[in-house]
């Protein structure tokens, strides 16, 4: 009995051996809870991403060249059709499909006529719907990064360049004649900075990058930007004044399209802002041409046979005179005022940090204005029409000498007699 009861004590231990062995594998289950949670995070995370940021960069410049191309397809038809509908539809969509190339900058023959100057109204509409583009594609991709912000940019360029290089070559047939590889290179140029600038804007870098700058670097770049704001918005305002002041010609010159009055007033209202540019550049000093040899300045004109066109009717026949020369000392004024701001603003700065701020100014401004003297010039036609527009390269030696000069003369003449009021400068500087 003894025996028995010993075994089956040791039985009992045997079973509950065998029990705990059984019930040993049920233990795992967290772990492999554990490691499907790793799983699924490492899938669902990072392919999508990698897969998507092209997808989205493909479809948001597909939408915003559309938007662009689709009203200059709707205004080309309506002109077609007022003018009788010569040619066929394909030559439509041809000719809206050259106009949108020559919002890029890209100059176009046109039966033979190089047509090269870009109005400046669907530069900036292009440029703006790019940086669009940008904003979408990261926000699509959900970036926050830097890395992101890369990636959105890179495909927004070359779904931009492809899609623009593909339209190029779909335009290139007489009678349209389109330097595909310029259209290739001016798209990257300008999908690489308004796809970044637009990535920037969206994803919070563009903020976290401005307030890790030194500040006589955000500063200075800060006050370029009005500066060149200041001066275009100068122009704009003297152009307005010159198509006020000769309305009368610019009337006459729309009665001579009697069936395309509509048409040749839509164009003038985009050179517009062309015209501002040459009313930046005319203020400057350098002035503008209107064909091979002509000029247009404060203090002479010598000008030829022009197109019949509203803009140019508004050109001043003859020089402003003495009285007319003060207004070379608007652009003294802007920069004058805009370096009092910059030394207002930067009397916590050393005077070597606010040196460099009115040279980043400077350069800010110049850059600026280069550009857009560019695009506001080229030839609007063979021999005698071939040169159109200020010289980008005298007006933005000239701005540079400008802002430097009297940027440096008003910030440092409050840093030198405002010492005595420095917190009063520094809160009207805020």
């Amino acid at each position: 009995m003894t025996d028995r009861h010993s075994g089956g004590g040791r039985g009992t231990q045997r079973d509950t051996v065998v029990v705990s062995r059984r019930r040993a594998p049920e233990a795992p289950p967290p772990r492999a809870r554990g490691v499907q949670r790793d799983t699924v995070a490492v899938t669902t995370r990072r392919p999508p991403r990698l897969r998507g940021v092209f997808q989205a960069g493909f479809v948001t410049c597909c939408w915003n060249g559309l938007v662009v191309f689709l009203p200059i397809l709707v205004a080309v038809i309506t002109a077609w059709w007022i003018a009788g509908r010569p040619g066929g539809v394909g030559d439509v969509v041809r000719a809206a499909g050259a106009v949108w190339i020559v919002g890029h900058g890209v100059p176009v023959t046109v039966a033979g006529l190089p047509v090269g100057l870009a109005p400046l109204l669907l530069v900036a509409v292009v440029f703006w719907r790019l940086t669009k583009a940008g904003a979408n594609t990261v926000r699509a991709i959900a970036g926050r990064s830097f890395p992101a912000v890369r990636a959105a940019t890179i495909s927004v360029a070359v779904n931009y360049t492809a899609i623009t290089t593909i339209a190029a070559l779909a335009v290139a047939h007489t009678p349209f004649d389109v330097p595909v590889w310029r259209v290739a290179v001016n798209a990257a140029l300008m999908s690489i900075v308004a796809g970044s600038l637009g990535a920037l804007g969206a994803s919070g870098g563009g903020t976290a990058l401005w307030n890790s700058m030194p500040p006589w670097l955000s500063r200075g770049m800060h006050t370029g930007l009005l500066v060149t704001l200041m001066l275009l918005s100068a122009g704009a305002l003297l152009s307005g004044i010159a198509l006020a002041s000769r309305s009368t010609a610019v009337t006459a010159t729309l009665a001579a399209y009697p069936e395309g009055v509509l048409a040749v007033g839509l164009l003038t209202l985009v050179y517009l802002p062309t015209a501002a540019v040459w009313g930046t550049s005319y203020l400057l000093g350098p002035g503008f041409a209107i064909g091979v040899d002509t000029s247009v300045r404060i203090i002479g004109v010598e000008l030829g046979p022009m197109p019949v066109f509203p803009l140019f009717a508004a050109i001043p026949d003859g020089p402003l005179g003495d009285a007319g020369t003060l207004l070379y000392g608007l652009p003294i004024l802007i920069a004058s005022v805009y370096g009092v701001r910059l030394g207002l603003r930067g009397h916590d700065l050393r005077a070597g940090a606010a040196f460099f701020a009115v040279l980043v100014t400077t350069v800010t401004s110049t850059v600026l204005i280069a550009a857009v003297t560019a695009l506001a010039s080229g030839p609007l036609g063979n021999v005698r029409m071939a040169e159109v527009g200020p010289d980008p390269l005298l007006t933005a030696a000239i701005v540079a000498a400008v802002t430097f000069v009297f940027g440096l003369i008003g910030c440092f003449s409050v840093r030198l007699f405002g010492g005595g009021r420095r917190d009063v400068l520094d809160e009207a500087g805020r």
